[in-house]
This record gives C-alpha cells, sequence and structure tokens, in this order.
C-alpha cells in the first residue's frame, strides 16, 4: 500500500473490466482535516455506488466492488500512517490502494480501464534503482522502490568468490581451482602456485564478476533502471571492465558493506538514484525540445496518441493536472477531439496508458517543462 512502481502501472493499465473505479482524495495525516478524511472516503463511495447503479450494476455486485474500499479506515495502522493522498483501483476483480506523498485532487472515474496519470509524481519522487554491492564474501544487489529495498540477487548467482569459483586449499600453500569446463561427470584441476601460468587474485576477481554479471544482465537490461556500485575501489573498476555494456551509474558508494545492513545501503544509495533519474530525464527533455517539431518528437495530440497506440513512443512527458478530449480512431488512426469533458474521454490518459503497455518511459512534466497550455510531450522510436 505504501508502493507504487512501473510494474504496479503495466498491472494497471493492462486490467480491463466495464466497471473499473478509480478513486483519488487528498489525505491528512494529523490535525483537524485529517478528522474528515474518513468521511470524504463515504462520500466518493456513495457517489460510486449511485454511478455503477446508473451504469446497470446489480446491487449486489455494487456492495461487492465498494466495500472493499469502505474498509480500508479498518487497518488502523496504515489509516494512521497516511501521507498526502490516496488513490484507489478497484474492478471485480482488482483491488489496489497506494498512500502517495504527493497532494491528490478529488475524484472518481468509472471506465473500461484504469486511471493512472495521477501516480506518475509518485514515481518521480522515489525512482526505482538496483544497487550491486560488489564483496568477495557478501555480494548482494538491492532494487530499491518506495520506503525500502529488496534482495533480488538471483538465485543462481553465487554470493562469494570460493564458491563461485570452487577455490579449495591445497598442499605447499597452492589453491586447487576446480574448473568448470572438461568432459562430462568430470572437472578439471588447475593449480596456482609455483611455477607454470599463475593467475593473480585479480583474474579470480574478475572471473567471478562475469559469472555475476552473466546472471544479472537481463534483470538489468529489462528493467531500464539504473546500476549503482557499491564496494572498494579496486573491485568496482574490475567489474565495470567486466560488464563495460551494463548501464552502471557513474556515482558509486565507496567502501566495505560486508556489515552494513541492507536498509542502510538502500538509505545511502537513494540521493545517487534520484540524481541519476533527474539527470536522465533532463537528458529526454532536451531531446524532446530539440527535435520537436522535425518529425523525431511532438507536443500534438492528434501525433502523440496515434504513436502511443502503435508503439512508436519512446519517451512520453505528461502533465497530470492536464486532460485533452476526444477519441481515437484506429480504423483510421485518426484522433476526433470533442468539446465534452468526460474523464474516459481524455487523451492524455490513452497515451499514457499505451505507452506504457508498449515499454516506453513515461514522466510527469512539471508546467514549466511543457509549452503553455501543452498537456503532454513525446519523442518518438524509429
Amino acid at each position: 500500500m505504501e508502493k507504487v512502481t512501473l510494474t504496479d502501472l503495466h498491472g494497471l493499465v493492462s486490467a480491463r473490466n466495464e466497471n473499473c473505479v478509480s478513486l483519488f482524495m487528498p489525505t491528512h495525516p494529523t490535525g483537524r482535516e485529517g478528522q474528515q478524511d474518513t468521511v470524504r472516503l463515504k462520500n466518493l463511495v456513495t457517489k460510486a455506488e449511485a454511478e455503477l447503479l446508473e451504469r446497470g450494476v446489480r446491487s449486489t455486485m455494487v456492495r461487492k466492488i465498494v466495500e472493499p474500499i469502505l474498509e480500508l479506515p479498518l487497518d488502523k495502522r496504515q489509516w494512521a500512517a497516511r501521507k498526502q493522498g490516496l488513490a484507489v483501483f478497484r474492478s471485480e476483480e482488482m483491488l489496489e490502494s497506494y498512500w502517495l506523498a504527493t497532494r491528490l485532487g478529488e475524484s472518481l472515474i468509472i471506465d473500461e480501464r484504469f486511471h493512472v496519470k495521477r501516480l506518475l509524481p509518485a514515481l518521480n519522487l522515489y525512482p526505482p534503482f538496483f544497487v550491486l554491492v560488489l564483496s568477495r564474501s557478501h555480494l548482494r544487489m538491492l532494487r530499491g522502490t518506495w520506503y525500502g529495498c529488496e534482495t533480488v540477487l538471483p538465485r543462481d548467482v553465487p554470493t562469494n568468490i570460493i564458491e563461485a569459483l570452487n577455490l579449495q586449499p591445497a598442499d605447499r600453500g597452492e589453491q586447487v581451482h576446480s574448473g568448470r569446463r572438461g568432459d562430462v561427470g568430470k572437472e578439471a584441476a588447475v593449480f596456482h602456485g609455483q611455477g607454470g601460468h599463475r593467475d593473480t587474485l585479480k583474474d579470480e576477481i574478475a572471473e567471478y564478476f562475469q559469472l555475476v554479471e552473466h546472471a544479472i544482465h537481463p534483470v538489468i537490461r529489462d528493467s531500464g533502471w539504473p546500476l549503482i556500485l557499491a564496494g572498494v575501489d579496486y573491485e568496482m573498476a574490475i567489474f565495470r571492465d567486466v560488464a563495460a555494456h551494463l548501464p552502471i551509474n557513474d556515482e558509486t558508494l565507496e567502501g566495505s558493506f560486508d556489515y552494513e545492513r541492507d536498509d542502510e545501503i538502500y538509505e545511502r544509495a537513494l540521493p545517487i538514484a534520484r540524481r541519476s533519474y533527474a539527470e536522465v530525464k533532463s537528458h529526454a527533455l532536451d531531446t524532446l525540445v530539440d527535435f520537436a517539431h522535425t518529425g523525431r518528437a511532438s507536443y500534438e495530440v492528434e501525433k502523440i496518441v496515434p504513436a502511443a497506440h502503435q508503439g512508436q513512443v519512446e519517451t512520453l512527458f505528461v502533465n497530470p493536472q492536464a486532460a485533452e478530449y476526444g477519441r481515437f480512431r484506429p480504423e483510421t488512426n485518426w484522433v476526433e477531439f470533442t468539446t465534452r469533458r468526460r474523464p474516459e474521454l481524455d487523451l492524455v490518459e490513452e497515451a499514457t496508458e499505451q505507452t506504457i503497455l508498449h515499454r516506453g518511459t513515461v514522466y510527469a512534466a512539471l508546467k514549466v517543462e511543457l509549452p503553455e497550455k501543452c498537456a503532454m510531450g513525446a519523442v518518438f522510436r524509429f
């Protein structure tokens, strides 16, 4: 309830039902206004009940849809910890709710899809990211999201170099490295010591980090999130060499972290993730400004919406408070505008949804980041 991630958004925009309820309201952690939050929620639910009945939904189904929303204040711990806004998404099959650190206006939308653009500013505050804690004895990878982190190192990644390379002590101060290649059912023993070809410690660390890189590469590649390294300079330099094609952040956490807790590492990495996110967003915004009106980017709704449906939007900047009303006709690839200000006709929401579905990047744009009276801007794929 305290997290909203890109995965969450994808799940919400993928859902389809005749009666998808999207409910938004401001909340107040303390004070007199906070005492009215329960009343506000009940009033919105009453409004939802009336609208669902008008849509021809049976009264038994209406109760099934709205009762879980009314039960939210009964979770005393969560209700007492509420922040600046509450977003609830409810259908016959789904219930998702989020406490947001960003202020929300009061709104209720019932449509065949959930409306998610109001969640975008929350991602700006706490962007998702990865931290790879490099260590020869206690390697970890963390995924940071809202208010915390979790360990996400793939199961097949050994967490120490001894396990990874099958290093075993041998006579005369030598090391035996049980090789991973050779005849089926056999292991090739490689001796390191006096004479012959001697592998240095750097070589062994590089071999270990190659195994790590190979395992985490699909995770990093598919997420598009920044990878922050934590560790001693010597080992981070080796990892950069063996993983030069990974999107590794320039800023790092320097030091030994073998005895530092995950949450402590997360708190130290979060400012780096925010700066990295801001830099990526700034670069994307520069691209939008530089290529607008050239065919490579546009601020025009009638160009952005069809491109989003066709998976051609690489980056979308959205003013979450803005709306443009109309319908997209896929059979003619045409946008028709209307003066009817109905939420289900919001083309900005539609462009947001389609960009997320097609794995594009969506940013909540500040008003100063878009031209005056412009609801959104897009950079296209080619």
